[in-house]
């Protein structure tokens, strides 16, 4: 559908996700550096075992974050072992079901990455009741969705810039429209993601 719609000449802007060998105009965050970021951040705070939740690897963007989480596991020489990386579902049921996974794992992770804030979430409700001081775990998640600055602790994520991707997304949609060929020269913007820091891991 995507490709009738440039063969019509219709102009058409991807965002946030978008598809491998199809060059038209993009709007994106740079995906691997997130991942990055929020495994620095831990790390620079001394937390080693440092554990992923991810959703499974199809969609290219938290292929990106889990690959830029791991580089900088190996860059800091962090452990990497068979719970380092956790897929399952990304919602608060996702998050507290996957801490329910975990306790049974010696040792339990000192650092948790959730793929959104909603999976972050539920890793906090969990660890509450499971009965864990909240400096037993830090948690982090990804969007800095309205709720985050709210909850106890308040969550620690990486802002996506949302409101700017938008209005990138409409200025090339509008110079797109005044092209005879919107195609010509298709331009693609990667946006750099935000560290929020906040109670949960300090």
């Amino acid at each position: 559908h995507f490709e009738a719609v440039v063969r019509q000449g219709k102009a058409l802007v991807l965002f946030d996700r978008t598809l491998e060998n199809f060059n038209v105009p993009s709007v994106t965050l740079n995906d691997f550096k997130a991942g990055y970021l929020a495994a620095e951040h831990l790390l620079k705070k001394n937390f080693r075992n440092i554990t992923f939740i991810a959703p499974p690897q199809k969609i290219s963007i938290f292929k990106q974050r889990v690959e830029g989480y791991l580089a900088a596991l190996q860059d800091y020489g962090a452990p990497v072992h068979e719970n380092t990386v956790r897929y399952g579902t990304l919602s608060i049921e996702g998050g507290k079901a996957e801490i329910r996974n975990m306790m049974g794992v010696c040792p339990l992770p000192d650092a948790v990455i959730a793929g959104d804030d909603f999976t972050a979430l539920g890793v906090i409700r969990q660890l509450k009741e499971e009965g864990l001081p909240a400096d037993r775990v830090a948690v982090m998640g990804f969007a800095n969705e309205v709720f985050s600055e709210f909850i106890t602790p308040s969550l620690t994520t990486i802002e996506q810039q949302p409101h700017k991707m938008g209005a990138e997304c409409a200025r090339i949609f509008l110079s797109m429209v005044k092209k005879k060929n919107p195609y010509e020269n298709p331009e693609k913007v990667v946006l750099e993601p935000i560290l929020v820091e906040r109670e949960s891991t300090k």
